[in-house]
C-alpha cells in the first residue's frame, strides 16, 4: 500500500470508529505506566536507533543521511533496526554501524529487537515516520533508552518525546527539524551510495559505449494508479525517439514477474527501446546513474534519480499536501499531474497524464540539462 492510501485508511478508520481508538491509548498508557518517562531533548550521550524505516526504498533514501550525521557530530554507534530484506542496504549505508533485523508486525521480532538494543545500551531511540505502530513504540519502551523520540502522534504520556516538526514541510525539513532539535547542524541530505562494482559495470554494459541520449523509462509504481500500461510505455518511447536529433537509447527496467499482457506488447517497442529485468535495486540504481533521463512515476525511482542528481520526469495521480511532502528532492525534477480535463476523461491515476505532455517535459528537461543546468 502506499503510503497515501495507508495514511488515509488509518484517518479513516480513527474516523470510523474514535472510541475504539481512545480504548486503545488507554490501554497502552496503563501497559507502559512503569516505565520511566523519557528524557528532555538534547545530544544523545550513547548509541542511537533509528527504527522501522524498512517500509519503502524512498524512506531509506530520503533518510539515510540522519546516520552519518548523527554519528559525525556525536561519536555515538549508529544502529538501524529494519526488514530482514533490506539488511544488506542498511549494512552498505555510510554511518550505519549495528543493523537490527525486525519483521514488521512480528511481536517476536520486535520484543528480541528491544532486548538487543537494551543490550547495546542504547541510549535513544527514534522514530520519525508518519506509520508508526503500536509496535515501534514497544521497541523503544523495552529497549530502556534514557531518551525516546517520536515525530508523530500517537504519544503516551511521558513515555515518549514528540518533536515538534513542520508538519507540511518536506521530509527533508522534517529530518533537518529532528537534527537541530539533537543540537546536530543539519548538512546535505544526499549520502554516498555505494554501488557494487559489479552493478556498475552491468548498467554501462547495458548504456554501451555510444554516444546516444540514455533515458531509464520507468512504468512501475506502487499501486494501480502510478502504473504506465505497456503501450503507453511504447508510444512515449516511439515519441522521445523520434523527437531526439542524437540517437536515443530507452531502457525500461521490469520486474521478475512481469504483468501478461506485457510480453506481447514488449515485443512491438521500437529496436531503440529496451527491457530489462533487475531484481535488486542496485541494479536498478546503476542504471539511473548511468542515465541522462529518468521517467517514473512516484517510487523509489524518483528519489534515487534524486541522489544522483538525475535530469527526471516524475509522475504523480494527484496534487495532494501528502505527494507535496514526499516528491523527490531535486532542482533538475518536473513534476506532472494530471490536468482538470485529464482527470475528466475517466482513466486513472498517471495513465490520464497525455503521453505528448510527458514527451514534452523530457524534451524540456534534456535541453534545460544540455545547457548545463
Amino acid at each position: 500500500m502506499s503510503e497515501t492510501a495507508a495514511d488515509q485508511s488509518t484517518a479513516s478508520t480513527k474516523r470510523r470508529n474514535p472510541l475504539a481508538m481512545r480504548i486503545r491509548i488507554a490501554l497502552a498508557r496503563l501497559v507502559w505506566s512503569p516505565w520511566p518517562a523519557s528524557a528532555a531533548v538534547g545530544r544523545p550521550l550513547g548509541p542511537v536507533a533509528l527504527i522501522r524505516w524498512d517500509g519503502k526504498i524512498g524512506d531509506w533514501v530520503l533518510s539515510s543521511h540522519l546516520f552519518g550525521a548523527i554519528g559525525r557530530a556525536t561519536g555515538a554507534t549508529m544502529i538501524a533496526v529494519a526488514a530482514p530484506h533490506q539488511l544488506d542496504l542498511y549494512r552498505e549505508t555510510p554511518g550505519v554501524d549495528v543493523v537490527l533485523p525486525c519483521r514488521r508486525k512480528s511481536l517476536g521480532d520486535v520484543v528480541r529487537t528491544g532486548l538487543a538494543l537494551r543490550r547495546l545500551g542504547c541510549d535513544t531511540v527514534v522514530e520519525l515516520t508518519d506509520r508508526a505502530r503500536w509496535s515501534d513504540m514497544l521497541v523503544m519502551a523495552l529497549s530502556g533508552a534514557r531518551l525516546r523520540l517520536k515525530g508523530v502522534e500517537p504519544g503516551i504520556g511521558s513515555l515518549f518525546r514528540l518533536l515538534d516538526l513542520p508538519v507540511d514541510g518536506h521530509v527533508v525539513e522534517r529530518a533537518a527539524a529532528f537534527l537541530a532539535a539533537i543540537g546536530v547542524q543539519a548538512g546535505d541530505w544526499r549520502f554516498d551510495w555505494r554501488l557494487p562494482a559489479d552493478d556498475r559495470a552491468a548498467a554501462a554494459a547495458l548504456w554501451g559505449d555510444r554516444p546516444v541520449t540514455r533515458i531509464l523509462l520507468n512504468p512501475f509504481g506502487a499501486d494501480r494508479t502510478r502504473i504506465l500500461p505497456a503501450p503507453t510505455i511504447a508510444a512515449i518511447a516511439e515519441r522521445l525517439i523520434a523527437a531526439r536529433a542524437e540517437p536515443t537509447r530507452v531502457i525500461v527496467p521490469l520486474p521478475p514477474s512481469v504483468p501478461g499482457d506485457w510480453r506481447a506488447a514488449v515485443a512491438r517497442w521500437p529496436v531503440e527501446t529496451q527491457p530489462v529485468p533487475v531484481a535488486r535495486i542496485e541494479a536498478t540504481a546503476a542504471l539511473i546513474a548511468g542515465a541522462d533521463l529518468v521517467i517514473s512515476p512516484d517510487t523509489s525511482i524518483v528519489h534515487i534519480a534524486a541522489l544522483f542528481d538525475r535530469p527526471m520526469v516524475a509522475l504523480y495521480p494527484e496534487d495532494t499536501r501528502e505527494t507535496r511532502r514526499w516528491r523527490p528532492r531535486s532542482t533538475r525534477a518536473t513534476i506532472l499531474v494530471p490536468t482538470e480535463a485529464e482527470a475528466a476523461s475517466g482513466l486513472r491515476g498517471i495513465t490520464a497524464i497525455d503521453p505528448g505532455r510527458i514527451v514534452e517535459a523530457a524534451r524540456e528537461r534534456l535541453t534545460i540539462a544540455a545547457s548545463g543546468a
